[in-house]
């Protein structure tokens, strides 16, 4: 478990049909065992703190359309997930329709 983990999240309607998303996590830093395969044994890892900012947009075209575009990891955070590297800055979007 990490030392602190703190999260925010922030919804704004910018306008009539825009609404902005952003979202913040704060992770402190932790030990994680990794397990060796060569001598099956588990060594103590320390992970260092990071914060990740997500940031996502949506426009309502019409009552039943809406293009929406996502950024995760925007500020582009190296960082590591239960010692696995964690992907790098990631865009996202699309057309939603609801029928």
């Amino acid at each position: 478990m990490p030392e602190h983990e703190v999260g925010l999240n922030l919804n704004y309607l910018l306008w009539e049909r825009v609404n902005a998303n952003v979202g913040v996590i704060i992770r402190g830093k932790e030990d994680i065992p990794l397990f060796d395969s060569t001598t099956f044994l588990s060594e103590r890892y320390e992970n260092d703190g990071y914060t990740t900012v997500n940031l996502a947009v949506d426009y309502q075209v019409s009552d039943s359309w809406k293009i929406w575009g996502r950024v995760e990891n925007l500020l582009d955070e190296e960082y590591t997930v239960s010692g696995y590297e964690a992907p790098g800055r990631g865009f996202y979007g699309g057309i939603r329709l609801d029928l």
